[in-house]
C-alpha cells in the first residue's frame, strides 16, 4: 500500500503506527484543537483505509519482534540443555539447577501432561455429578421487601457415578 493521499491523515497513521494514541496522534499530525477533537481524532482511527496502513507500518516491526522471540526460545532452550547436561560441582551447577531447567524444558516444549481441568467428585475419583432438585415449601406468598431477598427452597448434592441405586435427575455439562 502507499503513503494516505492526504499528508495529515499520513502524518496520523504514522503517529498511531508508532503506538500513540488517536488523539496524541491527531496533534502530532497538526489537527487543530475543538470541540469534536477526541471524537474526530477517533473517526479517524476507525477508518479502513487508515487502519490498513498502520497495519503496513508495522509490519516490519511485528516481523523483527518474531524474529527475535524465535531466537530467545531457541537461545533459552540451548542454555537450558546446557545446564541439565553440566556436571555437578558445588562452584557451578547444583543438581537442583538441573533439575529446574529439566522441568523448566519441559515446559516449555510441552512434554507435561496436559493439566487436568473437569472437576471430579469429592472424593477425587470420577466425573463429578450434581444433582439439583427444586421444590417450592408451599405455594408463594404475595411478594414483600423481606420475601424477595430470600431464595426458594434448593437442595444440591453430589453423587457417585457408579453407584446405581441412586439414578441421577441431571447431569452438568
Amino acid at each position: 500500500m502507499t503513503p494516505l493521499k492526504r499528508p495529515k491523515m499520513e502524518k496520523f497513521a504514522q503517529a498511531m503506527a508508532a503506538g500513540m494514541g488517536p488523539s496524541e496522534a491527531a496533534r502530532a499530525a497538526g489537527y487543530p484543537d475543538g470541540s469534536q477533537f477526541v471524537r474526530n481524532a477517533s473517526k479517524r482511527a476507525a477508518r479502513a483505509d487508515v487502519k490498513a496502513r498502520i497495519a503496513e507500518l508495522r509490519a516490519p516491526g511485528i516481523a523483527r519482534a518474531q524474529e527475535r522471540i524465535t531466537a530467545s526460545i531457541e537461545w533459552a532452550t540451548d542454555r537450558l540443555v546446557e545446564i541439565a547436561n553440566a556436571q555437578v560441582d558445588l562452584n557451578n551447577v547444583r543438581a537442583m539447577d538441573r533439575v529446574a531447567a529439566l522441568k523448566r524444558l519441559s515446559e516449555m516444549l510441552g512434554w507435561d501432561a496436559p493439566k487436568k481441568i473437569a472437576p471430579t467428585s469429592p472424593v477425587g475419583d470420577g466425573p463429578a455429578r450434581i444433582t439439583v432438585s427444586w421444590r417450592e415449601t408451599e405455594p408463594p406468598p404475595p411478594p414483600t421487601a423481606a420475601s424477595v431477598a430470600e431464595p426458594a427452597a434448593a437442595a444440591v448434592q453430589w453423587s457417585d457415578p457408579d453407584d446405581e441405586s441412586d439414578p441421577p435427575t441431571g447431569w452438568w455439562k
